[in-house]
């Protein structure tokens, strides 16, 4: 007979949901203890060591602490890591932001020292991943109404005028500007007294008329005479040519500024208008780049414990050596154990995937390793493509354990009622006859939180006794059901004929 013992262990992360509060120093760790036998270990005390490691799972432990429990009647037990008797290292200073992966290392002692049972990576935990995910942003609050308007304060009064500048010399006359604004008319200056007639000379004889000389300077105004008869008009006498335009006279001195007339008496507030209705709520804008991470909040009350879950479907209880777990009918996990008669105890095989191969929608899984630990051979295995054909009639014991890890974290939750579940399938020529759903983690924390998805990492049983004709072919599959995170996938599997 072939004997196998498989170990599951399931860690769950308590969800912290706060507003400025640090996460908890502490999470969930389950498991199950079975004996060598396989047997559970009901109500049994046991001491833990566990280790936080870097890098892989024999990395440089940077905390370890220990813990005494006792397992409950299904042999399971649980404890929070964080919260154990330490005994290298302080919790809080693991350094959970450097790059460097963390693995968590368990250890058992029931009485002859410590064996160590295997190490797994730690994954994001769901309130970690809440924070990639944040909810939508609320609609625009209405404008408020606009204050009144402050008194307007008094002009100050106007400086001095100050000295006018000494006139330099006359530059260079260049280019016409613009031209510029009207200056103030300066003050008209005074009329002067009008100097008396001078005595009227001789009358000489008229000589020829010359050329018109150049336009005089202009003699000082005299004494208007009374208005004489009107002459006869003489010839018009040649026009003289036009005087040199004499330079323009220096800018005259700005007259002195007016005295600024008083302010005016601030008018009374408007009445405030009526506020219009709020517009449509625009489109909400691209996110924006992750912000500087804020200074870590103090630590939170540890709240109650929750009560613990219902036992949830799986391996039964009891059993003695030599039995094997068989279907009772179709439905999931409904399993019991039995023993089974016959001949054909030579035929079968067992084989294992230790390279993992990544899935992002359903297939089947192949390229075995038929050359290590545990296995053994039988006519009728492909390692390369996975299927075994079935060498002749009888009833076969199938046993298989599958383990998957995301490659990443999960972006989006599964959604209620959609129907997505994906699983882990025995197919015998494309046809499911036996399958597993890989463990859903369903959380609704009411207007704060709502996730539906896969767990990061678990190892999925699948087992059951067929009745198969020979020439049948069987091989392990995955479903993805419309699941769309790529998923790692290895594990071990085996077929042995028990009966005719």
């Amino acid at each position: 007979m072939f004997r196998k013992i498989f170990v599951c262990v399931l860690a769950f992360f308590t969800i912290s949901i706060a507003v400025l509060a640090q996460p908890p120093q502490a999470f969930k760790y389950q498991a199950v203890a079975r004996g060598a036998n396989g047997a559970l270990l009901v109500n049994k005390s046991i001491m833990l060591r566990i280790s936080i490691r870097n890098g892989s799972g024999s990395g440089t432990a940077v905390y370890q602490e220990t813990h005494q429990v006792t397992t409950n009647e299904y042999g399971l037990f649980a404890i929070d890591v964080g919260s154990g008797n330490a005994n290298q290292g302080t919790f809080s200073n693991i350094s959970w932001s450097e790059a460097t992966e963390k693995y968590i290392n368990t250890e058992v002692n029931l009485g002859s020292g410590y064996v160590d049972m295997g190490a797994s990576k730690l994954l994001s935990v769901p309130y970690a991943l809440y924070s990639l995910n944040p909810g939508p942003v609320g609609a625009t609050g209405p404008q408020g109404i606009q204050g009144i308007q402050g008194i307007t304060g008094a002009v100050g009064a106007t400086g001095a005028q100050g000295i006018a500048g000494v006139t330099g010399a006359t530059g260079v006359t260049g280019a016409t500007g613009p031209q510029g604004i009207q200056g103030i008319q300066g003050i008209t200056g005074a009329v002067g007294a009008t100097g008396a007639q001078g005595i009227a000379g001789v009358t000489g004889t008229t000589g020829v008329t010359g050329a018109t000389g150049p336009q005089g300077i202009q003699g000082i105004q005299g004494i208007t005479g009374a208005v004489g008869a009107t002459g006869a008009q003489g010839i018009a006498g040649v026009t003289g040519a036009t005087g040199v335009t004499g330079a323009t006279g220096p800018q005259g001195i700005q007259g002195i500024q007016g005295i600024t007339g008083a302010v005016g008496a601030t008018g009374a507030q408007g009445i405030v208008g009526v506020t219009g209705a709020t517009g449509a709520t625009g489109v909400t804008g691209a996110t924006g780049p992750q912000g500087i991470q804020g200074i870590v909040g103090v630590t939170g009350v540890t709240g109650a414990t929750g009560a613990i879950g219902a036992t949830g479907p799986g391996v039964p209880t009891g059993g003695t050596a030599g039995q094997v777990l068989t279907k009772i009918n179709g439905t999931d996990y409904n399993t019991q154990w039995s023993t089974l008669s016959g001949t054909g105890s030579n035929i079968g095989f067992s084989s294992k995937k230790t390279i993992a191969l990544e899935f992002t929608d359903s297939g089947t899984i192949n390229n075995y390793d038929v050359t290590s630990d545990p296995f053994y051979t039988g006519t009728g295995f492909n390692a390369t493509t996975g299927v075994y054909t079935v060498p002749e009639d009888g009833v076969y014991a199938i046993s298989a354990v599958i383990n998957y890890m995301t490659t990443n974290a999960a972006t989006a939750s599964l959604g209620q009622g959609q129907g997505i579940a994906p699983t882990f399938e025995l197919q015998r020529g494309g046809v499911a006859v036996l399958s597993s759903k890989l463990p859903i983690l369903n959380v609704n924390v009411a207007l704060v939180l709502t996730l539906r998805t896969i767990l990061g990492s678990a190892a999925v049983p699948l087992s059951g006794n067929l009745s198969l004709k020979a020439g049948d072919q069987i091989q392990l599959a995955y479903k993805a059901d419309g699941l769309t995170v790529a998923l790692n996938v290895d594990g071990v599997w085996s077929v042995k004929k028990v009966a005719d």
